[in-house]
């Protein structure tokens, strides 16, 4: 039989023509902020007062219901505080497969080891049984990341952590003002972890935040990123001593600029983020006839933010078309789509080498117990997820109304889910 002739993907005439949202959106209010910082207040704000970035500490530990916050220079920094808190060389954390790098990397930066956790293949948050059988002797904490925005199964985590006294650390860096059963993300573990970079729900450029109810875990976490002026605030004069204050430390501050942006930015999260849950699930409705797209599964009792929109492909739907020529054919028409993760973080080359600080570290650490990394078939649900399914959309900058972007994007799924059989047929031919 003669193949089709179609016309090259890259041809295709473009669906999605409507600008999407800009986003962050830098309004008047950040603008005014910003400039009333710049001429009154310190651009190096080094210890505990009344300037931006406490200013901001207290508003956001109260958004989030718990008594104390502390801002830092990124995501990944709060995440090494409060890994670095409670773990050190030869520990163990579990952290899920399926996220961004740096939820394992502040681990490796405490010269612990990550050790990997599989996913719900629903919400594609951490799998409570996958954490508990990964538990040895040597784990100390639990990383759960509310990935996507959607809050992770809290209730499940904490009873396996308390079971075995490991800290729960939440990583919350998509999943501002998220809740679960009516509490908001970084107040459900012991200690949570938020990034303010500028994609997020919350943004100031770059930026982080880590939030907890534990003033003994949070002095802790003063003694790993805070400046020695920040410290002796914060630490009795007897803790001060013993972590050697003012000697050898890291500082994560966060510049007063991007305190500035949030302080500014904080009173209209909700009203955005209830935005783009309607922008989403718009977007799920306009898609619910279209083959080979499911929406991902949204669990009870929770609030998602949708800092991205995720999707499961299914070939079956579509005559057996591989979710790569989907994507081009998509992408084509205008519709931004992705493969976030690509790869689980288990089978990246560097975790399978033990080769992060070279010569093994940390893996290799005389602490840490021997392993040999785990490889195919460790985490079969991300595994899965990430050959087969994985499509995602960037949600953040759905905070505005834009029903014709939106219909234009579902139009554009559509036209790839009629054309992909197509061009599948054609190259098999």
């Amino acid at each position: 039989m003669k193949a089709e002739s179609l016309p090259e993907i890259q041809s295709l005439p473009r669906v999605v023509t409507t600008p999407l949202p800009v986003w962050p959106a830098v309004d008047e209010a950040i603008i005014e902020n910003v400039v009333k910082v710049l001429r009154s207040e310190s651009l190096s704000q080094l210890g505990k007062d009344d300037q931006v970035n406490c200013r901001f500490e207290r508003a956001w530990a109260a958004y989030c219901g718990v008594n104390h916050a502390l801002s830092c220079n990124g995501g990944t920094a709060a995440l090494a505080m409060a890994v670095g808190a409670c773990a050190g060389p030869g520990d163990e954390v579990i952290v899920p497969t399926y996220t961004w790098n740096a939820s394992a990397l502040a681990v490796v930066h405490a010269n612990a080891i990550p050790v990997f956790a599989d996913i719900d293949p629903g919400t594609y948050t951490v799998l409570p049984e996958s954490i508990e059988r990964n538990i040895t002797s040597r784990t100390r904490a639990v990383i759960t990341v509310h990935l996507f925005g959607h809050p992770c199964d809290m209730d499940a985590v904490t009873q396996v952590a308390k079971r075995h006294g490991l800290v729960v650390i939440e990583d919350a860096a998509q999943a501002h003002g998220a809740t679960y059963k009516g509490r908001r993300v970084g107040s459900l573990g012991d200690v949570g972890c938020f990034s303010h970079q500028g994609s997020k729900n919350l943004p100031a450029g770059e930026g982080g935040t880590l939030v907890t109810n534990d003033v003994e875990l949070f002095r802790r976490c003063v003694t790993v990123g805070a400046h020695p002026a920040r410290q002796k605030q914060e630490l009795p004069p007897e803790l001060a001593e013993t972590h050697h204050v003012g000697e050898f430390c890291v500082n994560y501050r966060m510049q007063p600029l991007a305190g500035a942006i949030l302080e500014a930015g904080l009173p209209r999260l909700d009203e955005r983020n209830a935005v783009r849950r309607r922008n989403a699930m718009k977007l799920y409705d306009m898609l619910s006839d279209v083959p080979g797209i499911r929406p991902a599964a949204i669990a009870p009792d929770v609030e998602h933010v949708f800092h991205h929109i995720p999707f499961d492909y299914r070939k079956e739907e579509v005559d057996g078309a591989p979710r790569t020529l989907w994507m081009q054919i998509a992408r084509a028409k205008g519709a931004p789509v992705t493969a976030y993760v690509g790869t689980p973080l288990h089978l990246r080359a560097r975790v399978q080498r033990h080769e992060y600080y070279g010569r093994g570290c940390p893996w290799e650490c005389p602490f840490a117990l021997p392993r040999t990394e785990p490889g195919v078939g460790h985490c079969p649900n991300a595994e899965y997820r990430c050959a087969e399914t994985e499509l995602s959309v960037y949600g953040a900058c759905f905070w505005t109304e834009c029903d014709e972007a939106l219909a234009q994007l579902a139009q554009a799924f559509r036209e790839a889910s009629e054309l992909a059989p197509r061009y599948a047929a054609a190259r098999r031919a």
